[in-house]
């Protein structure tokens, strides 16, 4: 089991739910919950897990991480689920991941930020975003078949 969620350790999860109160997405899309994934993992559902859509949606935030008392990075165990599951040939659902994978591609970025500007008020002190190196993100990508999976039709 190990091998299939990567380095994170779900088998340290006691169900705390703090990473799914934190997750952006859990928030906005019923049925993710990063706390489930652990517990699935933990008890070996990989292939469940694999082949459940709402593991793609995940943004790789690392929210869960960052509020996880016990360490155990609830993103790291869905980025590992993906990757298997990428690896067995179950590819994303379409929706949404393209227009996002295709926004990385120009921008580095999986989400556009400018919403942000004017919305927060109350911080005006924000730092600046780190300026993505597109050239490595385009290389990167050229060694994964991200780019043929972008020009099939839907």
């Amino acid at each position: 089991m190990r091998q299939a969620v990567g380095e994170a350790e779900p088998g340290y999860c006691y169900q705390c739910i703090k990473c799914t109160s934190g997750c952006p997405i859990s928030r906005q899309l019923d049925g993710f919950n990063p706390h489930v994934f652990v517990a699935m993992a933990k008890m070996g559902f990989i292939d469940e897990l694999i082949n459940d859509k709402t593991i793609w949606a995940c943004v790789w935030c690392m929210t869960c991480k960052e509020r996880c008392p016990q360490d155990v990075s609830p993103m790291e165990v869905i980025r590992s689920l993906t990757q298997l599951a990428f690896e067995r040939g179950i590819e994303p659902p379409t929706i949404g991941l393209k227009s996002q994978f295709g926004n990385i591609i120009t921008t580095g970025f999986a989400r556009d930020f400018t919403w942000v500007e004017g919305e927060r008020e109350d911080i005006d002190d924000l730092p600046e975003l780190p300026k993505p190196r597109l050239d490595k993100i385009k290389a990167m990508l050229k060694k994964t078949s991200l780019a043929r999976w972008m020009e099939k039709e839907e």
